[in-house]
């Protein structure tokens, strides 16, 4: 047996949070075996994700709670610039204190860490829309999949809109509201972060 296959054997017999996230969402633990360590996950830390949900938390403590139970791959978080990468151990420090939401500087800096795939997650409009279609663009180039998750207000068609537009510019994902629980959102998160064909 490979190395690399009893590490994913191994991996696999441990059961852990996230297996039981993901297999409550229906996706099979095997597929934590995909999910590629040069991943990179950039998080909205603009202040609208400060926003109150309806069951009274905010967007970006559900979001804190999701990333805790993903594995693989890095967290950056963004606003206007792309921030500092943020190791599991200190998730309780991200925070919505970002003023406007800019995706180019963070897909470019994805990008520059040799990202193999890219979730951007987003709760609202980006003031930079014909920048990040153009570093959509270069991602499609380097042949790097940018994956989108909207986790904002349901009304803001804008914004979806361009999320879907630099998924399929880059072959990658696009998908929607899946802020009712920290579970649903982490299995979201994770099937994002699957190598795809």
């Amino acid at each position: 047996m490979t190395r690399a296959l009893a590490r994913t054997s191994s991996a696999l017999a441990r059961p852990s949070k996230t297996s039981a996230l993901l297999a409550a969402a229906g996706i099979a633990s095997a597929a934590l075996a995909s999910v590629p360590q040069d991943a990179v996950i950039l998080a909205d830390v603009s202040a609208s994700m400060a926003d109150a949900l309806r069951d009274g938390g905010t967007r970006i403590a559900r979001l804190r709670e999701a990333l805790a139970s993903v594995q693989g791959g890095t967290i950056l978080p963004y606003a206007e610039t792309l921030r500092a990468e943020v190791p599991r151990h200190r998730i309780d420090s991200l925070r919505a204190d970002g003023c406007d939401t800019l995706y180019a500087p963070a897909i470019r800096g994805a990008l520059a860490r040799k990202a193999s795939v890219i979730l951007l997650i987003s709760d609202g409009e980006a003031a930079d829309g014909e920048d990040a279609l153009g570093i959509a663009r270069e991602a499609r180039r380097r042949g790097v999949k940018v994956n989108t998750l909207f986790i904002g207000d349901s009304r803001a068609r804008e914004a979806q809109e361009l999320l879907k537009e630099i998924a399929d510019l880059t072959g990658g994902t696009f998908q929607e509201n899946v802020m009712q629980s920290a579970p649903a959102l982490a299995a979201a998160i994770s099937s994002s972060l699957l190598l795809t064909a």
